[in-house]
């Protein structure tokens, strides 16, 4: 209630289910069932987050979430930085980092997060620091090296809780 107004939304009783796809608004007409699984999973995660929300879903799994920003663009921009990180962490530069044994777990994924951003050589892989986190210093993922892998990251779904009016997303 506010100044005898009273706001009322009503719950979200959106049922995501085959028939939900049935109406393709695209030249494509046709999703195959992978998408659709990945679409229907996006719109679950996005009808429980923060309005002004985009979601991209790879095989199953969310994997870049950006909520509640005012603008649609950064929410896109923040879930598909997101996304890019998790694909950074599947190259095999990563999986095969050389961790000590006694780094934990928090600490070998900010090292991750690090190793992947553009502050690796700053942070992590600088003299004095590698050496608290690795039993030998790892080799730089470079700027070429990140671009290559991310371009082969494909078959990503795109979920949005609006519609994008605009192609600046």
């Amino acid at each position: 209630d506010i100044f005898g107004i009273t706001f009322e939304q009503g719950r979200n009783e959106l049922v995501i289910d085959d028939d939900f796809f049935a109406k393709v608004v695209t030249k494509a007409t046709t999703l195959p069932d992978s998408a659709k699984r990945d679409l229907a999973i996006a719109m679950i995660a996005l009808k429980y987050t923060q309005s002004n929300s985009v979601c991209y879903v790879k095989d199953g799994q969310c994997i870049g979430i950006g909520a509640g920003q005012q603008s649609r663009i950064h929410c896109t921009r923040l879930a598909g930085d997101k996304a890019d990180v998790w694909w950074l962490r599947q190259h095999e530069k990563v999986l095969s980092l050389p961790f000590r044994d006694d780094v934990a777990n928090p600490n070998r994924d900010n090292a991750i997060d690090r190793y992947v951003s553009t502050e690796s050589l700053t942070t992590v892989l600088a003299d004095g620091n590698w050496e608290a986190l690795f039993t030998e210093k790892p080799a730089e993922f470079t700027a070429a090296e990140k671009a290559d892998w991310l371009a082969k990251n494909t078959e990503v779904s795109l979920g949005s809780d609006a519609f994008f009016p605009f192609s600046d997303n």
